[in-house]
C-alpha cells in the first residue's frame, strides 16, 4: 500500500517539528520574556531542506500534533503558534507572533486570550479577536 502525499510529507517533517518544539520549550524554561520569543526564534531558525519548505503543510501538521508536543506549560494556541513560528522561519518566511483576546467566558465578561501566526499574507490560527500586541 503506497502511502499519502500528505503522509510521506509528515514523515519527513516530523523531526522539524519535534526541534522546533524542543527549542520552544528550551527557550520558555529559560524564563525570557514573550516579546523576546519571536525574535530569538527567528534567529535559531536554520533553513530547511527545500522539499520541506511548505509553509500550509507544516501548519497542518503542527496542528494536527500541538496536543503531544512539549512544553505542555503553555495554552496549546501559544505553544501551537511558537513552533509554527520557528518552522515558518527555517522556510525563509518572516513570521510574527500575534496575542490578542475577545470578551469571553460564561458571563461575556471575562477576556479569552489567544495566539496566531502570520507572515506575509498568510495567517494561521486566527479568530475573533482583537490584536492586543505583535513580534
Amino acid at each position: 500500500m503506497a502511502l499519502k502525499r500528505s503522509s510521506l510529507f509528515a514523515l519527513r517533517a516530523l523531526p522539524a517539528v519535534l526541534e522546533a518544539a524542543l527549542e520552544v520549550r528550551r527557550l520558555t524554561g529559560a524564563a525570557i520574556p514573550i516579546h523576546q520569543l519571536p525574535a530569538l526564534l527567528r534567529q535559531r531558525a536554520t533553513p530547511l531542506p527545500a522539499r520541506l519548505r511548505k509553509p500550509a503543510e507544516l501548519a497542518e501538521l503542527a496542528d494536527r500534533l500541538a496536543p503531544f508536543l512539549p512544553p505542555r506549560r503553555l495554552g496549546p494556541c501559544l505553544r501551537k503558534s511558537l513552533i509554527l513560528l520557528n518552522l515558518w522561519a527555517r522556510c525563509g518566511l518572516d513570521p510574527r507572533l500575534h496575542l490578542g483576546a475577545r470578551k469571553g467566558g460564561p458571563d461575556g465578561a471575562r477576556p479569552d486570550f489567544h495566539a496566531w501566526v502570520s507572515a506575509g499574507e498568510r495567517i494561521h490560527g486566527h479568530g475573533e479577536h482583537r490584536e492586543l500586541w505583535s513580534g
